[in-house]
């Protein structure tokens, strides 16, 4: 079994993949903060690319997104590697996620599995924002 290396786990609003085969994505809109003035709150769409060394063929990924300081995720997906992947290939998966809650501000944590242990993680802010006064929006 190879060692997994991580390479990239970006948060963006869209994936972009101008050839058909998707070899070359452009990441549009990257963020690492979600603010809004209450919560719970649900981003419309969001997308993520996780990048890795080391994947065999039908190995299981999954995308979670979880409250920092533990808790069920809000956001569960999974993937498989292709059975034509190479331990030296570079493997990216790309998600769309919509509608997803951040149910309180706060730090969130968006983590990439491959098998049963975490590649790579990152951390992602749920802020509240105060309204401005004479804002009506």
């Amino acid at each position: 079994m190879g060692q997994l290396s991580p390479l990239a786990l970006i948060v963006c609003d869209s994936i972009y993949a101008e050839v058909p085969n998707g070899t070359k994505p452009a990441l549009i809109g990257l963020f690492t903060l979600v603010q809004a003035r209450s919560y719970p709150v649900t981003h419309p769409k969001m997308c993520v690319l996780a990048s890795v060394v080391g994947a065999e063929p039908g190995m299981v990924f999954k995308l979670e997104i979880a409250p920092e300081e533990g808790g069920e995720p809000i956001v569960s997906v999974e993937g498989v590697a292709p059975n034509n992947i190479g331990l030296d290939d570079v493997f990216e998966m790309h998600f769309e996620l919509r509608s997803v809650v951040f149910p309180a501000p706060g730090q969130y944590l968006v983590k990439y599995w491959g098998g049963s242990a975490v590649v790579v993680q990152r951390r992602l802010k749920a802020l509240l924002v105060k309204e401005k006064e004479g804002d009506n929006k």
